[in-house]
């Protein structure tokens, strides 16, 4: 009997020192994952030109096939450059979110908002990933005519990478 009680009180040791270094390393992971600059955000966007928005939103005018990232933003750029008043701007931004069921659940369920292969990507990845939501916009103000253009997209912090199929383009009147 006296056996059994030490036995126990070790795994219980053992099941906390455990739940600790979980925490502890969470925290380590929190700490070394950094939210992504500008520059790293641009870049990952340019690495990714050739990604598609689904073709159930209104990107361009063919609804019939997927607009290309690239053409997207050939297209508002070409338009800010002609256009040489106003106030244009580009800017970055982007929110911390992490890896989890509801996660996934909101990008499998926005019908239509974003790639139908976007659950069965971040179903590979590891849950718990830390993951931003990032968005770039590219804002026209002259007068009273405003506008903004922009790419939303998740951003993996760990390696810096775009996650595939997460693109979603933005418009704003």
């Amino acid at each position: 009997m006296k056996y059994s009680k030490i036995i126990i009180l070790y795994f219980i040791l053992l099941f906390g020192l455990n739940v600790s270094l979980i925490s502890l390393h969470l925290a380590a992971t929190e700490l070394i994952v950094k939210v992504p600059n500008e520059s790293q955000v641009m870049k990952g966007l340019f690495r990714n030109l050739d990604a598609t928005f689904p073709i159930s939103q209104s990107c361009n005018d063919n609804k019939s096939s997927p607009t290309i990232v690239r053409d997207y933003m050939q297209t508002i750029l070409t338009y800010l450059a002609e256009e040489k008043s106003g106030g244009n701007q580009v800017s970055v931004k982007c929110n911390k979110t992490m890896l989890n069921k509801e996660l996934i659940d909101f990008y499998s369920s926005t019908q239509g908002a974003y790639s139908k292969n976007i659950s069965k990507t971040l179903r590979k990845m590891k849950r718990g990933e830390p993951l931003y939501q990032c968005e770039v916009s590219f804002n026209y103000a002259s007068g009273e005519n405003v506008w903004s253009r922009g790419i939303q997209f998740l951003f993996r912090g760990k390696n810096s990478q775009v996650v595939k199929h997460s693109f979603r383009c933005l418009i704003t009147p």
